[in-house]
């Protein structure tokens, strides 16, 4: 694959790694697999990495949906700013999602739900519950980050207990000491989202939307849109059996506490 372009510290921010292990599988090499390697982490030396020339450039693309603020347990971070990669950032929560130009000028974000808008009459358009802490920008105040994850379109089956009714949002909230809001947000196809930007191939799709995953897979054209990596959170049977019939090999790894699965085509690569 050509030269190697190396770095004595390299900054990878995903909660599980999942950023490590995606370039490792994709050719890059680092020192310590599994070391922690965030930004605001102590140096160790055990962080350094390298990339074949290849996978350097604008000519990769990384979509994360589920996005945060782009910075805390961000699993696109390595890609767009270590290996120039093109980034799209998909945030639903409105709360969050403002501060990702802040956090990652370098890369492209959208604020929207993805689905099927025929799934929400009469408008498409679908409540949201989201769940933010204000003001917890600091690099190193991450210890209750994970709660932005709680945010999501509410359902009485929904696997987030603090999404199936309003009474499980406020309690949750109050738990957890976080601000609970409503909104209402359109919904996009995600084939439709991705040609208003001008992306055909995606190298990478980390998939993080709390349940909503086949929705999210149901409006992707693979022809379209082919992905070679995809990253889902917990995906449901459906999840599976969608992705086998499009060609996906679940590479078997459940390594962490989120409960992510890794597929992989190289067919359209």
């Amino acid at each position: 694959m050509g030269e190697m372009v190396r770095w004595d510290n390299c900054v990878f921010q995903s909660i599980e790694r999942q950023d490590q292990l995606i370039f490792a599988l994709l050719g890059g090499t680092v020192a310590h697999l599994g070391a922690r390697c965030r930004l605001w982490d102590a140096y160790t030396g055990l962080c350094g990495c390298g990339a074949p020339e290849a996978l350097m450039g604008r000519n990769h693309t990384v979509v994360e949906m589920g996005a945060n603020d782009g910075l805390h347990m961000s699993n696109s971070y390595f890609f767009s700013k270590t290996l120039g990669w093109r980034a799209l950032l998909i945030e639903g929560n409105p709360d969050v999602y403002r501060r990702i130009a802040k956090h990652r000028p370098e890369a492209e974000h959208v604020n929207a739900l993805v689905g099927n808008p025929k799934h929400f009459p009469p408008d498409g358009s679908a409540p949201f519950y989201s769940f933010y802490r204000p003001g917890n920008t600091e690099k190193h105040n991450t210890a209750l980050d994970w709660e932005t994850g709680l945010s999501g379109i509410p359902s009485p089956n929904s696997s987030t207990v603090a999404l199936r009714s309003k009474a499980d949002a406020q309690r949750a909230a109050a738990r957890f000491g976080v601000e609970f809001r409503q909104h209402r947000l359109d919904v996009r196809r995600f084939s439709t989202l991705l040609s208003t930007r001008g992306i055909g191939k995606i190298d990478v799709l980390f998939l993080d939307v709390e349940g909503a995953e086949l929705s999210v897979l149901q409006t992707l054209n693979f022809q379209k849109n082919p992905v070679r990596f995809l990253v889902v959170e917990r995906p449901t049977p459906a999840v599976g059996r969608l992705l086998q019939a499009r060609g996906y090999d679940d590479l078997r790894f459940t390594y962490d506490s989120g409960g992510d699965r890794v597929y992989h085509n190289g067919l359209y690569f």
